[in-house]
């Protein structure tokens, strides 16, 4: 979970906010940001792009100006440099996270656990679309649900996907929360199997 106050997309409007990764969740979180007026710095350890730091080449330095870093679900919480943000009091926060706080978890239905999550979350949206819900299936698999492409008045359920990498990034549990399996797996994420449980 994510030391700060649970924060939405619109509270980053007025604040010096950082994206710390370019994958599909830190593209969708920079979209998002930008609609709402916001210009992220934007940081990878990887990507060479127009407008995208390297984390070794100033990058880092620059994410700890930023009040609020935007964390790829990709990189660990538990790495050094993400510690070492918190610590010196960036606020440390994930896509998810964000917009579970500003969408509310009443029409939200995560899925988790070590195998099974895609299979599960297909099979919900099918059955959900059976008794004539307009269901979302995405999140880990396929889009974010706050990527721009998402036309939120076309769904009134929410089954989102959720890694154990981005469950660390949420403040609040989905209304639903279902867990498929548990078995040792990502610990050189998590760091320990008593973390990643």
């Amino acid at each position: 979970m994510p030391s700060s106050p649970p924060r939405r997309f619109a509270d980053l409007r007025s604040v010096r906010v950082g994206i710390f990764g370019l994958g599909a969740e830190g593209r969708a979180s920079r979209e998002r940001l930008e609609a709402l007026g916001v210009d992220p710095l934007v940081v990878d350890d990887r990507l060479d792009a127009p407008g995208v730091q390297r984390t070794g080449a100033g990058g880092l330095d620059a994410l700890h100006r930023c009040e609020v870093v935007v964390k790829a679900p990709g990189i660990s919480r538990y790495r050094d440099d993400v510690v070492g943000l918190e610590q010196s009091g960036v606020e440390v926060v994930g896509g998810l996270g964000l917009w579970l706080e500003e969408h509310g978890p009443d029409d939200v239905v995560g899925v988790t656990g070590t195998k099974g999550k895609s299979t599960t979350a297909n099979l919900a949206g099918h059955l959900a679309r059976g008794l004539g819900r307009r269901p979302f299936v995405g999140g880990n698999i396929g889009r974010p649900p706050f990527a721009a492409d998402v036309d939120v008045d076309a769904h009134d359920l929410w089954i989102i996907e959720v890694s154990s990498y981005q469950a660390t990034d949420l403040w609040s549990s989905p209304a639903v929360a279902a867990v498929t399996s548990l078995h040792e797996d990502h610990l050189d994420w998590h760091g320990s199997v008593e973390r990643y449980y």
